[in-house]
């Protein structure tokens, strides 16, 4: 019974210590551009890129770090930062995943793909209230498969 009172002590006291966050803080510049081009069905598109990169960069933190990101809209749009899977304090909603949560490693995207400018896709409906027309193929994880004879190689 003597040495139990005197072996808690430094196990409390080690434990405590264990807890204690020491955060760390990152600093991250994002400049968004519309530098990037992607090639699919034999046509080519510009889309919006962030420090020329798409997807843009990871931001890799800790629970307890701090996080600034400045971003710089060079592009012709206003844009919209929406940060997946972030749970973020006094913010009245979080959320996960911009699909379902997916049941292992290996993510697939469904998309869809004009080779029309989809801008003036979406703006051609909204002016006569018709719906968007059919895409002219799905894509999994961005890629139309091997069905199209531009495929092979083309939008790799």
């Amino acid at each position: 019974m003597g040495m139990f009172p005197c072996f808690m002590g430094p196990l409390l006291l080690s434990v405590a210590l264990l807890c204690i966050v020491d955060g760390h803080v990152h600093f991250y510049d994002f400049v968004v551009t519309e530098g990037g081009q992607l090639t699919r069905l034999g046509s080519t598109k510009s889309m919006l890129v962030v420090n020329d990169s798409f997807p843009g960069p990871t931001i890799r933190v800790q629970k307890g770090d701090t996080v600034y990101v400045n971003v710089q809209n060079q592009g012709d749009y206003g844009v919209t930062i929406h940060w997946h899977g972030v749970h973020q304090p006094r913010n009245p909603w979080s959320d996960g995943f911009p699909f379902p949560e997916p049941d292992g490693e290996d993510i697939i995207i469904l998309g869809s793909w004009y080779t029309d400018d989809l801008k003036e896709v979406v703006a051609e409906a909204l002016e006569d209230g018709s719906l968007t027309p059919v895409s002219d193929c799905y894509t999994i994880n961005g890629q139309p498969g091997d069905f199209f004879a531009c495929s092979n190689g083309v939008s790799k």
